[in-house]
This record gives C-alpha cells, structure tokens and sequence, in this order.
C-alpha cells in the first residue's frame, strides 16, 4: 500500500484480550506468553508493508494496548501531531525485535518521522512500555 493518510480520527476504547494467563513483561512492548515464546503487545492502529504512510492529528485514547505499531517494512511515514493518552501499552512502537539480517521475510522500517505528538499516561497496565519505541533495526 502506498500514500495512506489517517487525519483528525479518533481512535478510543479499544480492547486486547491477550494474553490469557498472567503477564511476564519484557521490555519495550514484549512479553512472554504461557508457553515462554516472546511476542509482541499489539497495537490498535498496526501498519506493515507501507510507503508514504501519514497518520496526524488524530486522539489515540483510552486502549487496552500500544496506539500506534509500524511494524514492518514500513517506510516514509510522519507521525505528527497526534494525542495519544490513557493506553495500557506503549503509545508508538517502529519497528520488531523479529529482524536479525532480514530472516523470516521481514523488511525493516525506515524514514520514519515522530514529531510533535501529545503522549500522556502510558503503560497504564504494562509497565514495560515506553511511550516511544524504536527498534534498531
């Protein structure tokens, strides 16, 4: 997909009924299901495989997970102008922990701009998430 714009939306009460039983917190929006595999806490706004890519001034509020995920192969995108607030996650995530020399068919993100979002309350329920990750990749 190419040249997606997401402007003056708002994005509210959203759910994530994972996981199931208990929560072992890794850092920066992992965690650890009952079988001891590492995942990711999703996002209620998740991009993969896009290009140009712009979501501004738009209220990410009261979510039972991480806002915003541009998760993969995801490139020149602008995150701008947004409120992000009272999320039990992160509130923007770039990026994945799964790139280790482009295994498993992963693209890396890149030219991603964050500016002059409003980011309040984060990690409301899992504490490990910051309110910005960007993953080196």
């Amino acid at each position: 997909m190419a040249f997606l714009i997401f402007e003056n939306i708002t994005f509210e009460h959203g759910a994530w009924n994972e996981p199931r039983f208990g929560f072992i917190g890794n850092q920066a929006d992992r965690f650890y299901d009952e079988d001891g595999t590492e995942n990711s806490i999703k996002s209620q706004f998740s991009a993969r495989n896009c290009d140009g890519l712009k979501i501004k001034n738009c209220v990410f509020a009261n979510l039972e997970s991480t806002a915003i995920g541009l998760i993969d192969g995801v490139s020149n995108a602008i995150i701008s102008e947004n409120i992000i607030r009272d999320v039990s996650g992160g509130g923007i995530v770039v990026g994945t922990t799964k790139h280790d020399g482009l295994l498993d068919g992963y693209e890396p993100c890149k030219n991603i701009r964050i500016s002059e979002n409003v980011i309040r309350r984060t990690s409301q329920k899992y504490m490990s998430c910051p309110a910005i990750t960007v993953f080196y990749e």
